[in-house]
């Protein structure tokens, strides 16, 4: 498979544990041009296949690392379902609208 150097440095990337975004960034290269390189040709989404499993502990690794509650509890917090409204004053204005609408209908 004769490829082009920045889609071996990709490969190395991905070995390396880098994510196929990442690695196609550090080459300057976006992630649709991969996507649509290992569609065209089949042995190149088989290196990327044997890369992927290669990195996969340093990849599960480095998410591990950058998570935001590593360590820590995440956050919780009891929610009525009228808290997950898109404002504050949501509930209030639905119920005054639907009450106008039932005097209007009468």
């Amino acid at each position: 498979m004769n490829l082009h150097w920045r889609y071996r440095l990709v490969l190395l990337r991905v070995e390396e544990g880098y994510t196929l975004e990442q690695a196609a960034n550090s080459v300057d290269i976006s992630r649709q041009a991969i996507w649509k390189r290992m569609k065209s040709y089949p042995e190149f989404a088989k290196a990327v296949v044997a890369a992927r499993e290669v990195g996969k502990n340093e990849r599960e690794f480095r998410i591990w690392l950058r998570h935001p509650f590593r360590g820590k509890r995440p956050p919780y917090r009891k929610r009525t379902w009228r808290q997950t409204d898109l404002y504050p004053g949501a509930w209030r204005s639905i119920t005054a609208f639907s009450a106008r609408m039932k005097i209007r209908s009468r």
